[in-house]
């Protein structure tokens, strides 16, 4: 098992017209959780690439804080890294206790 030792904060967010029926995100939830950050593999980093979105890191986080993570049948799309939101671009289980999380860099 990898050593977790970043704390990041994973929110969870809902979208929905506002008054003037423009898409606007509402924050629901927010969870700290411990992860371990990497870079992200090269064919993943090019895939992406090719169809036009930029990658950012890898966190490895406990699958145990991914299911109690998020609100009213929602999972969390952002995730809060020293201070900056980086939107989850996929998630990927690695094993029965590991889950990755893409994040894509913000334009």
């Amino acid at each position: 098992m990898n050593s977790k030792n970043d704390c990041i904060t994973l929110i969870t967010v809902r979208n929905e017209p506002n008054e003037d029926c423009l898409p606007e995100e509402y924050e629901l939830e927010r969870m700290d959780a411990w992860a371990k950050i990497t870079s992200i593999k090269r064919n993943e980093f090019y895939s992406a690439d090719r169809n036009g979105k930029k990658l950012s890191m890898c966190l490895t986080i406990n699958v145990e804080d991914w299911e109690v993570a998020g609100k009213d049948g929602l999972k969390p799309s952002i995730a809060l890294v020293d201070g900056k939101r980086y939107p989850i671009y996929r998630t990927y289980q690695t094993n029965d206790s590991e889950l990755e999380l893409i994040l894509q860099e913000v334009e």
